[in-house]
């Protein structure tokens, strides 16, 4: 039973598809009662940060909401939920929709860059980038969730906890609930302002009761009724609807309020059988086979019912405006209102399991017909068809692994019971999923349950085939497994003896495409997130030779090990090996022309090349990579590749071509940065180092590393300190730099990291020789030693001077500052005063100062005699 994968690799990075309906504020029919002291205390409550507005069903939330949003003249986003919103992927992808409506058209891109990313970053990680986009909200903007019932996921609430704390200020949630909402309960969130914690500020009014039933229902009661309805309904919106549908239908006044007996449940369980009595039993028959449908059309009520004719009977119940709402009105999509709906499934289910079973199981074949491949996997659950749910999971799960709604696929997993045995291929699925996911004992127990799986269809005689392929299978995820739990033993004691027998056929598992967003393998979970070792490296050499062997060379499994083996080898400093496994893989990585593959192929081959010393040749590879990033439609690649440039401009001294880079990237030291650019605000933070702005450097450095520590991502952990302690020793803190470069260290020797440093330059090199004793002789304050065969590895690694540097102050009477070495470079540059006053957040008249000074200590009067002067003293080279 193989998957096999349509149109490309799993997990690319596309903007997600999402239903509109969802985050549109719903179209209210005409002639509802207005309600403005309910608009007033809405408006009131802008002033806090939250509004909870929880009361039970049939209380007018929504339609009060939604009269609202239509009216309160600020920006109001709206997400309508429901039971499958409670994966994580895309609950935030729903809410990212609503509030990207809101934003403007280059922030809206961005955030649906964003959502398309998400598989490949942490929910928090997101957060911290769309909350950073939601800064540039120019008005008090409204983003309200609609039916938060439906959330039961505890994740979802705490992230939601977490985006509410640190909401801007010109952003108002509302959250409408028929139970208390969980993150108020427990006291996380602070600053709201409930309308009302029940249903009684959402009751009509006297006035408002007199209104509807005079003006809407056209019957003629007088104030004493009027006054008794209210009385006994309290005002409930759902309870007087339904009581004004049954006295037109004729029910006797006294009777209808004599009725009234119980909760507000039991008070609608009654009336709706009494207005369902009184309908034709073709309308009551529709109804009660339909009301198993979260939405519907005239189509899908025709499929499910086995009848024609349905669009007439939809059309009439509307008019009524007692059961149905509309969604998308254009294309005639409906569904029941929530109460009635689960009234009316309520009653088919307890009067006949098997029909309330067997009309969900016509919902899910004619929703799988349109395509509907969701919709219908949840309609076979609760069918328990599983059959069909099966079938219907083959479909599904390569577009789920694409958009990395992980979570919906686990419940449809954990919805099979035990004594309902699926396919081991699909089990096999299921342990990948939990592997993606954290779930790593869980995919160890059910990896240990396919292996006897897979003894038992070896000893019953199954095809050679099928077995050879779900063992290869297996080794797959045991693979994956291994990359997440760092359990390299475990691989090789299930790998050996077997990798030669493996023959992979099935493409679903080969075709995995690990990244869709990182300008280098090796930040991605494939390169390990910058693990080296000499087991890992044995691993994926096996792996890699066993997929050659039986002709996957072109596997992206395969080429994302090696091009990752690459990188590590770039990284080890082992340019021979980095530089033949580069050229091993570059046909195939071309023919398979995805971005995740050829634009950090190009990248290292860049950097190897300028590591051996031919610029040209890394300038050529460079050229590649952006003809690749210009191609592509989502802008991750060219601002990868600029970051990637702005980093290795600096690399070659070449600071005017890096802050053009920078430029072109639209940074600023004033930047929030977020996780998702890390790779970005990483080079930028060696950029502000180049130019005397090491505090703002210091300060970008400090907000990325709590989120690289997040993520688990150790090189960047080693980068980020390295750089830190760079800044600082700039600055001369040396007792703040030698933790963060000790730290940094610990992680490069444990790793083996060489080029992490070396690449950094002279710069880098002299921090290591100044600190090498200190580093070498382990203390209470800085921590443990690093090895002096580990120190000596790598200041022995950097390239020797093209020829010695010579100190200025040699032949000056006085030297010169590290402000009035700055200022003789931008005269290199033919900055004016202006310009230098700018650069340096200096006054004009500061500057003149300064270049007086200068003049003096070079025995000169003029900028051309000063640079004249400099170069004769070789103080700007180096």
């Amino acid at each position: 039973m193989p998957i096999k994968v349509e149109g490309g690799a799993w997990m690319s990075l596309t903007i997600p598809i999402i239903s509109q309906a969802k985050i549109t504020i719903p179209t209210m029919p005409a002639g509802l009662i207005e309600r403005p002291r309910l608009y007033e205390a809405l408006d009131l409550a802008l002033g806090s940060r939250v509004t909870p507005l929880s009361a039970p069903a049939g209380c007018g939330k929504t339609i009060l909401l939604a009269q609202w949003a239509n009216q309160n003249g600020h920006p109001s986003g709206w997400f309508a939920m429901d039971a499958m919103d409670n994966d994580e992927i895309r609950f935030w992808r729903y809410v990212a929709g609503a509030v990207g409506k809101l934003l403007k058209v280059e922030a809206q891109a961005r955030v649906e860059q964003l959502s398309g990313s998400l598989p490949t970053l942490s929910i928090l990680t997101f957060l911290d980038a769309l909350l950073n986009e939601l800064t540039a909200l120019q008005e008090h903007t409204v983003l309200i969730l609609d039916d938060y019932h439906h959330i039961t996921n505890e994740r979802i609430h705490e992230h939601v906890a977490y985006f509410i704390d640190y909401m801007p200020e010109r952003l108002h949630l509302i959250l409408s609930s028929r139970m208390a909402l969980p993150f108020f309960a427990r006291k996380r969130t602070g600053g709201s302002h409930p309308l009302d914690p029940g249903s009684t500020a959402l009751s009509f009014s006297q006035e408002e009761t007199t209104r509807y039933v005079k003006g809407l229902t056209s019957l003629s009661l007088t104030a004493e009724q009027l006054a008794r309805l209210q009385e006994r309904t309290e005002g409930w919106i759902t309870g007087l609807q339904l009581a004004a549908a049954s006295l037109r239908s004729g029910s006797s006044f006294e009777a209808l309020i004599g009725s009234f007996k119980g909760d507000h449940r039991a008070i609608a369980d009654y009336l709706y059988h009494e207005v369902l009595e009184q309908l034709p039993e073709e309308l009551r028959e529709l109804l009660l086979n339909t009301s198993v449908l979260v939405r519907m059309d005239a189509e899908l009520c025709d499929a499910v019912t086995g009848t024609e004719g349905s669009s007439a009977l939809l059309e009439s119940l509307y008019r009524s405006n007692l059961f149905l709402t509309a969604i998308d009105t254009q294309n005639g999509w409906f569904r029941y209102h929530p109460l009635f709906a689960e009234y009316i499934s309520d009653r088919l289910r307890k009067s006949s399991l098997r029909r309330w079973r067997s009309m969900h199981a016509r919902a899910s074949e004619a929703l799988a017909a349109r395509g509907f491949i969701t919709d219908a996997i949840e309609h076979a659950v609760l069918a328990e068809d599983y059959a069909q749910l099966e079938r219907l999971l083959q479909l599904q799960i390569p577009e789920s692994m694409r958009s990395g709604e992980l979570s919906s696929l686990l419940r449809w997993f954990h919805s099979v019971p035990e004594s309902c045995e699926l396919a081991p291929e699909l089990r096999l699925f299921h342990a990948f999923v939990l592997v993606l996911t954290g779930g790593l004992e869980g995919a160890e127990a059910m990896l240990q349950r396919l292996e006897r799986s897979h003894a038992s269809l070896v000893a019953s005689g199954e095809p050679e085939a099928r077995c050879n392929e779900l063992q290869s299978g297996i080794l797959f995820v045991r693979s994956n497994l291994m990359f997440a739990s760092g359990n390299v033993e475990g691989w090789f004691a299930f790998s050996e003896g077997i990798l030669h027998r493996l023959a992979p056929e099935n493409s679903a598992f080969y075709t995995f495409n690990y990244n869709v967003s990182e300008p280098l393998v090796r930040r991605t979970a494939m390169g390990m997130n910058g693990v080296l070792s000499k087991e890992t490296e044995k691993m994926a050499l096996l792996f890699t030779s066993v997929l050659d062997s039986h002709g996957w060379e072109e596997a992206l499994s395969n080429l994302y090990v090696k091009l990752s083996l690459a990188e590590g080898y770039y990284e080890w400093n082992r340019l021979d090996d980095c530089s033949r496994m580069l050229q091993s893989i570059e046909g195939a990585v071309f023919k398979r022309g995805l971005p995740g593959l050829l634009i950090p192929h190009r990248l290292t081959e860049a950097r190897l090349q300028l590591a051996f010393g031919k610029p040209q040749l890394a300038e050529q590879a460079l050229e590649e990579a952006r003809a690749i990033a210009d191609q592509e439609p989502m802008v991750v690649w060219r601002e990868g590749l600029r970051a990637f440039l702005l980093r290795l401009r600096l690399q070659q001294e070449k600071l005017p071509a890096a802050k053009q880079e920078a430029a072109a990237l639209g940074l600023a030291a004033s930047d929030k940065p977020t996780f998702n650019k890390e790779f970005i605000y990483l080079s930028y933070a060696r950029l502000l180092g180049r130019q005397r702005k090491e505090r703002e450097g210091l300060r970008m450095l400090e907000l990325l590393r709590p989120q690289s520590q997040r993520e688990g991502l150790l090189s960047s952990s080693a980068e980020n300190g390295m750089l830190q302690a760079l800044l600082l020793f700039q600055l001369g803190h040396l007792e703040e730099a030698l933790p963060l470069l000790r730290e940094a260290l610990a992680i490069g020797e444990a790793n083996g990291y060489i080029r992490t440093f070396v690449d950094e330059g002279p710069r880098m090199k002299d921090m290591l020789e100044r600190f090498a004793q200190t580093l070498l002789t382990a203390s209470p304050a800085h921590g443990s030693s690093i090895s002096a065969a580990y120190l000596q590895k790598l200041i022995t690694a950097f390239p020797a001077p093209k020829k010695p540097r010579r100190s200025p102050a040699a032949e000056l009477a006085e030297p010169l500052t590290r402000v009035e070495l700055e200022l003789l470079r931008m005269l290199q540059q033919g900055a004016s005063n202006k310009q230098i006053a700018g650069e340096l957040q200096l006054s004009e008249g500061t500057v003149k100062v300064y270049l007086s000074n200068l003049y003096g200590k070079l025995g000169v009067s003029s900028r051309t005699q000063a640079l004249f002067a400099a170069q004769k003293l070789d103080i700007l080279k180096g």
